[in-house]
């Protein structure tokens, strides 16, 4: 039997281990992710016990460095990014489309660059389409003439302006149904979307191009490359200047499309 001074050394030790080894809220826990971040759920040695949460070896809440994410990225691993000096899972939920058009004389016109009517996310076969614009730079246009589909709203929600089979009439009216991206230089077009639904594993990303093949009323023949991204949910869209700040916001290349005929284009995500 137990004195009354080793009860009271018992409960002192056990009062600090919660303060120390786990959140309050946490000391308990099933799996690891009922832990705080650094913390792993250290199955109990007897039936009769409970798992608790332990400082993981090597972390910066263990080995007494200090260290976060903040400081040292290499703690987070490749599916991770670092949130407030922890290491969290990153959600894409953002497309980007950047134009590589080149001006010449094949698609000189009032619409430079690629013609996007509407961008989805498919999902089992399921089609999610952009619910908004979160970014968007405007190419260069051709001289004189200007960009009559500049709007860039136009590239939200199902698509308007092509059908969903080739060979349709498309409508081209002036400043509806589709956005005019712009030429890949000087400044280089780019639109970034805000998708309804996160974007994962398996899921591909659908892009509705205008173009004289899929439009039996479109006659010219023109080069629109473009490139197809995904990015981050809490991507710093304020930094985006260029093509080279959207890879370092963490934008991933899912794809691009050279084709001369335009068409309903599907990049796996990356």
């Amino acid at each position: 039997m137990k004195t009354l001074k080793q009860l009271s050394i018992l409960t002192s030790l056990a009062a600090v281990s919660l303060l120390t080894g786990c959140d309050i809220a946490e000391d308990t826990c099933t799996t690891d992710t009922d832990c705080a971040t650094g913390e792993t759920c250290q199955i109990a040695e007897a039936s009769g016990d409970s798992n608790v949460c332990v400082a993981a070896e090597g972390s910066g809440s263990g080995s007494g460095s200090g260290a976060t994410c903040t400081t040292d990225a290499s703690l987070c691993s490749a599916t991770q990014q670092c949130d407030n000096g922890a290491c969290v899972t990153i959600v894409y939920q953002h497309v980007a489309i950047v134009s590589r058009a080149v001006e010449n004389t094949s698609n000189h016109g009032n619409t430079p660059g690629p013609d996007i009517d509407a961008v989805a996310i498919k999902s089992g076969g399921v089609a999610s389409f952009a619910a908004s614009v979160a970014k968007v730079i405007s190419g260069r246009a051709s001289d004189p003439e200007g960009n009559v589909n500049a709007a860039s709203s136009a590239i939200t929600g199902p698509n308007d302006a092509m059908t969903d089979t080739t060979g349709g009439q498309c409508s081209l009216a002036e400043g509806q149904g589709f956005f005019s991206l712009g030429y890949g230089d000087a400044p280089q077009g780019i639109v970034v979307l805000a998708m309804p639904n996160a974007i994962a594993a398996g899921d591909s990303v659908a892009v509705y191009e205008v173009g004289n093949g899929f439009c039996a009323n479109v006659s010219v023949v023109r080069e629109d490359s473009f490139e197809v991204y995904v990015g981050p949910l809490n991507a710093d869209l304020a930094a985006i200047t260029d093509l080279t700040s959207l890879v370092g916001q963490g934008f991933k290349l899912a794809g691009s499309q050279t084709a001369q005929n335009g068409g309903i284009f599907e990049f796996a995500a990356p």
